[in-house]
């Protein structure tokens, strides 16, 4: 048997859904306010949900979410946003909008993906119970790790960011960002000049000068497609 989610008033119960096939999707498992009269929840099986009070309605939210996605917790913030912890992935800060602003996921760290519960603080600082002890998150991140997302360990890095496009110089390789399709930074692809070791780059001219004995420049790339390099000085 399924539960149902009911309205009391002077001690009378009225099932809210009366109408309507509830199943086991419909199950609210986190909720949080979103505005005066409507609350933003987490269902089984539905993905995340806005309710007021009669009836509930789909929340836009980017591909990070999903119907399968199990929220541990989710709150408001006192800057109008909202964060969550997912089970199995970790904890994601988003807007009203349902963009995702920031992510603390297991890739980092394989214990944030087994959060207990989730208390928010002031000045976005989130404190996390976790199986073994407890953290402290600050959400949004003052600072970005990209160590988590290289092949090696590096000891000096030189990040540069044109055209809207993250470049790392490390180990003697150009990198480039490579983005999901909701603009999150999930690795770096090698993008150097063919037959060349990269030390540093400049940016001051407006294009991505790199090369050790040999000057490249790096034209503007299209979103998709790779960097073109060309010379800028003979061997």
């Amino acid at each position: 048997m399924v539960g149902q989610l009911f309205d009391v008033a002077d001690g009378v119960s009225t099932p809210v859904f009366s109408d309507q096939i509830i199943t086991t999707d419909d199950s609210l498992t986190a909720t949080t306010p979103f505005s005066d009269d409507t609350l933003l929840v987490d269902t089984y099986g539905r993905g995340l949900q806005l309710f007021n009070a009669t009836s509930l309605t789909p929340f836009s939210t980017e591909s990070i979410f999903n119907r399968t996605s199990r929220f541990i917790s989710i709150h408001a913030t006192m800057d109008d946003r909202f964060v969550a912890a997912i089970e199995g992935y970790g904890v994601v800060y988003f807007d009203r909008q349902g963009h995702v602003i920031d992510v603390l996921d297991r890739t980092r760290d394989p214990r944030i993906s087994r959060i207990r519960h989730l208390l928010p603080t002031e000045n976005g600082v989130f404190w996390v119970l976790l199986p073994d002890g407890i953290a402290r998150v600050p959400l949004p991140a003052p600072l970005t790790s990209f160590e988590f997302l290289l092949s090696a360990g590096i000891d000096y890095a030189s990040v540069h960011r044109l055209d809207e496009n993250l470049w790392l110089v490390a180990d003697g390789k150009l990198l480039r960002g490579h983005y999901d399709r909701d603009d999150r930074l999930i690795d770096f692809v090698e993008d150097s000049p063919p037959d060349s070791t990269v030390y540093s780059i400049s940016t001051d001219t407006g294009l991505l000068i790199t090369g050790p004995f040999r000057a490249f420049s790096i034209e503007p790339r299209i979103p998709g497609s790779a960097s073109v390099p060309t010379s800028l000085t003979s061997d």
